[in-house]
């Protein structure tokens, strides 16, 4: 099993940006600033805010993984696009093959550029201590990237 883990905030704004455009219905005309600014982060049980917060939240679920007898590869997605030839030939060595594989650059850009970077800092303080648990977990420093 391959796991990639990216910027939580990014995460869920990527996740919800997909949602809006194939169920626009589905967030009552509210935007991402909206409605995950409009409920306390650890309140609102029914907001489909927070259904999207809980999805960045990396830990219990990564922990359990890792404790099974499962094959499992770990990568964060911002190195992997940092560091692409490294990590292509990773992927071809754990899949067995021998592909060549190209990711496309301009992901990062647009997030940053569509993401009010208070409700960002808000949103990295609320998965702070998940990103702290997971670092552990991994042995390596989140906040290298994630900060």
């Amino acid at each position: 099993i391959l796991i990639v883990l990216r910027n939580p905030v990014h995460t869920i704004f990527s996740h919800y940006n997909h949602l809006n455009f194939n169920y626009p219905e589905a967030f009552y005309g509210n935007d991402f600033h909206t409605e995950i600014d409009r409920y306390n982060l650890s309140d609102s049980k029914y907001s489909w805010a927070l259904k999207l917060r809980r999805q960045g939240l990396y830990y219990e679920n990564l922990k359990n993984f890792l404790d099974s007898p499962l094959n499992i590869t770990v990568l964060i997605f911002e190195e992997v696009f940092c560091n692409e030839m490294i990590y292509s030939q990773e992927l071809n060595d754990f899949f067995g093959l021998n592909i060549d594989i190209k990711l496309p650059h301009d992901h990062k850009s647009k997030i940053l550029h569509t993401l009010d970077s208070n409700l960002y800092k808000k949103l990295l303080n609320y998965y702070s201590k998940d990103i702290e648990k997971t670092s552990d977990l991994l042995k390596i420093n989140l906040d290298k990237y994630w900060n």
